[in-house]
């Protein structure tokens, strides 16, 4: 994790390697589901709490609009329940570290500027449960395709 951060920071400070025609970094704070499929099955007795989740995102652009973006998510969310497979127990905490490269298309109409990503992403999510001493790690490759329309505030704030 510790060389993905280094890596990102990196990308982030030197857009002359890159030959971009613009480059933008977006940073963000959000709650909202952590997750959809432990509701609806009514055999699963599992809540998470109001997750919170930190979003960076450096994009590089050419003359056409179209680039690469580097996003950076993490959340966290308390979890509580009983696992359905073994009965026991669940109390603690799950978060989740994703970082994703993607290719990126961007175009404005009117006043709103609409932004399209996919890409692969790589994902470390730990489980920090209470009655156990160690946290259980989880890593997976996933696919992330975003899109987000932006309505500029001012030149230096954008709602979306």
């Amino acid at each position: 994790m510790k060389n993905s951060i280094i890596f990102f920071l990196i990308i982030i400070l030197s857009p002359e390697l890159t030959n971009a025609q613009s480059s933008s970094l977006s940073l963000g704070i959000g709650t909202g589901k952590f997750t959809i499929e432990e509701d609806i099955d009514p055999d699963v007795n599992i809540n998470f709490g109001l997750p919170i989740s930190l979003l960076s995102t450096y994009t590089y652009l050419n003359k056409k609009n179209y680039g690469m973006s580097l996003k950076l998510n993490y959340m966290e969310s308390r979890v509580k329940g009983y696992n359905w497979l073994t009965n026991d127990t669940i109390d603690g905490y799950l978060n989740s570290t994703t970082f994703y490269t993607l290719l990126s298309k961007q175009w404005k109409k009117k006043m709103i500027l609409y932004k399209i990503e996919y890409g692969p992403g790589f994902c470390i999510e730990n489980y920090l449960l209470r009655q156990e001493t160690q946290p259980k790690r989880s890593n997976y490759v996933n696919l992330l395709l975003n899109f987000t329309a932006k309505y500029p505030i001012n030149e230096n704030l954008t709602l979306g």
